[in-house]
């Protein structure tokens, strides 16, 4: 019987031609392929390509099972536990199926699991859109290349570390010995999968700087990740991973974990229900459901949400739900416009939200960046400003030309705005901004440009004051005295020269 070093374990659904990029990526892994037990778990798909390829792989290699459920699911739950049901290898890896791992990702973390015999090892991972790529680190964990833990209890901090089940390799015999299962039915299972394991691990290692996973985000209109696709099954299934998340804690007795666990999240999922197309009343219904946990969240920390959704408290705590859910919506319109390929980049609902609220306060100024999550050389600009209270000014703070013109340019850093206002009297605002990336060399152009420009104002600033002098100068020689005077300069210059000429 072969021994497998990593079970790789895919659950899939008419992934197609993405299915063939995850696999090529675990074919040729540097540890070698014949070291790695491919699994698939299908949940039933009917698209004729990936029903192909799940043949081809099968025959071709024998060190790769298919299995077919006889029925469609619609979550990912119960193919992952097919898989791993069937699973042999020491470790285990669970992936999407529209992901790759980098080449020598098995290599480098089944090498690490097995020099300390880890229960698990975590590793970092690069978001991969459509013009540009990320590497994700948390700010708690950037002081090291690697931590090592013998409890959760160590840092509580790794609670709030993205649930990347696809970035964990994990040892089988930890997860059987500690009944760790995916829950089957609901979106997000690896929540709770991953905090299961955390609750369980006595010990593990985070490698903060390995980005071992390429975790794709499609958000084009008819290529959405599912994570993307903000319909009502999405909703429901968040909310139903999230009590299966809860309940865990509760079994474990580690509920004061509530409060650090859940925030990310509750931002995640209000922001997302605020930006779905599904109707109002559906809404009232799931934010209903979800109202237990998000009123826990309020009650362990009151100023959780800061002003960020500080204005649906009231409505949620007295059961209004239907105003709740209008705020919401209006706290969350904001229309972004952006040049050339950053379209996409700036409607991407995760990574680059702005968020507005009921600021109902009595400050007079707020600041905000239309961008949070990287930083490059930019032309920036508010073309639009509609709130339904006062605005007085608007100033960026960091610009390194235009601060108050029509236009900003800005150096590799985030563009601050500064707002000022009587936000007492008003609870929305909606912002229309271009924004477009620049190259060092247009940034110094544009710079240097600017700065030519002062220069030419202060010249032209001293040739009018010279302009001033020469026409002073020159109306007085136009002057009467001045005219006579002239008269009798020529008169002796010609004496002069008869004088010479004797």
């Amino acid at each position: 019987m072969v021994n497998f070093k990593v079970s790789v374990l895919i659950s899939t659904y008419n992934s197609g031609y993405y299915l063939k990029l995850a696999v090529d990526s675990i074919l040729n892994q540097t540890i070698g392929f014949e070291n790695i037990e491919l699994i698939i778990a299908d949940d039933k798909s009917d698209d004729d390509y990936t029903i192909r390829l799940l043949e081809e792989y099968e025959n071709n290699y024998s060190n790769c099972k298919v299995f077919i459920l006889d029925e469609h699911t619609g979550f990912p739950g119960k193919p992952r536990n097919v898989a791993f049901e069937n699973a042999t290898g020491e470790y285990v890896i669970f992936m999407d199926s529209d992901d790759t791992y980098s080449l020598d990702a098995f290599e480098v973390m089944y090498e690490t699991a097995v020099s300390e015999d880890y229960d698990f090892v975590i590793t970092t991972f690069k978001r991969i859109l459509s013009n540009r790529v990320e590497f994700y680190q948390h700010p708690d964990f950037l002081n090291q290349e690697v931590y090592r833990f013998n409890s959760v209890e160590d840092d509580l901090n790794l609670l709030k570390l993205q649930p990347s089940l696809w970035a964990r390799l994990i040892k089988r015999d930890f997860l059987i010995e500690n009944n760790i299962t995916s829950v089957e039915g609901v979106n997000a299972q690896d929540l709770e999968f991953v905090v299961h394991t955390l609750l369980c691990a006595t010990n593990f290692v985070y490698l903060s700087r390995f980005p071992a996973y390429n975790y794709s985000i499609r958000d084009m209109l008819n290529d959405k990740s599912s994570i993307r696709d903000y319909k009502e099954k999405l909703l429901k299934g968040l909310i139903d991973g999230y009590f299966a998340t809860y309940d865990l804690l509760r079994k474990f007795d580690k509920e004061s974990y509530f409060s650090i666990f859940f925030q990310s999240h509750i931002y995640f999922y209000l922001d997302i229900m605020s930006k779905s197309s599904i109707i109002d009343h559906v809404k009232i219904d799931l934010i209903k459901e979800f109202s237990p946990i998000l009123k826990k969240q309020f009650e362990l920390s009151p100023n959780f949400a800061n002003n960020l959704f500080a204005s649906i408290k009231d409505d949620l705590f007295t059961d209004s739900y239907e105003e709740l859910i209008k705020k919401l919506n209006k706290n969350h319109k904001a229309i972004l416009e952006a040049d050339s390929i950053y379209e996409l980049f700036y409607k991407n609902e995760n990574f680059n939200t702005l968020r507005f609220c009921n600021f109902n306060t009595d400050e007079y100024e707020i600041c905000f960046s239309p961008l949070h999550n990287r930083r490059f050389y930019s032309r920036c600009s508010i073309t639009n400003i509609d709130t339904d209270f006062d605005v007085y000014e608007i100033i960026a703070l960091n610009a390194v030309c235009g601060v108050k013109s029509s236009e900003q340019i800005f150096s590799n850093s985030f563009p601050i705005y500064k707002i000022t206002g009587d936000f007492s009297k008003g609870t929305f605002m909606e912002i229309t901004f271009t924004l477009c990336e620049i190259s060092e060399v247009e940034f110094n152009s544009i710079k240097d440009n600017r700065n030519l420009k002062r220069k030419n104002k202060k010249l032209s600033k001293k040739n009018k004051k010279l302009n001033k002098k020469l026409n002073f100068y020159n109306n007085l020689l136009d002057t009467k005295p001045y005219r006579i005077a002239k008269i009798f300069r020529n008169f002796a210059k010609k004496i002069r020269h008869l004088k010479r000429g004797f």
